[in-house]
C-alpha cells in the first residue's frame, strides 16, 4: 500500500529558498510545535493536510511539492487519495 510522506530533501530545499535554516524557525513560522515537525520525518506517523498546508504556507511553496509516496503496510491508497484531495482543496480555498 502507498502512503504519503514528507520528502525531506524537498523540505530542506524549500526551507533554504525561504531563508529558514532551522526546524525551530520553521515551526514558529508555520505555527506548529517543533515536535510536530520532527515527527514528520518518522515515516510511520500520520500527519494531516492542515499540517502540510501550514508548512507550505510558511515556505511559500506548493504543499504537494513537499510530499512523496512510499510503500507502507498501514495506509491505504484511498487514504493517500483523500489526503491529496484535502490538500488540493485547501490550496483552492486559499487562492
Amino acid at each position: 500500500m502507498r502512503r504519503l510522506i514528507i520528502n525531506e530533501e524537498e523540505l530542506r530545499v524549500a526551507m533554504a529558498r525561504a531563508g529558514i535554516y532551522s526546524m525551530a524557525e520553521l515551526a514558529r513560522k508555520a505555527e506548529l510545535h517543533t515536535n510536530t515537525l520532527y515527527s514528520l520525518t518518522d515515516t510511520s506517523k500520520a500527519f494531516s493536510s492542515t499540517t502540510v498546508d501550514r508548512i507550505a504556507s510558511a515556505l511559500h511553496c506548493d504543499p504537494l511539492a513537499l510530499l512523496e509516496t512510499a510503500e507502507s503496510t498501514g495506509a491505504s491508497d484511498t487514504h493517500v487519495a483523500a489526503l491529496i484531495g484535502a490538500t488540493e482543496k485547501h490550496m483552492m480555498v486559499a487562492a
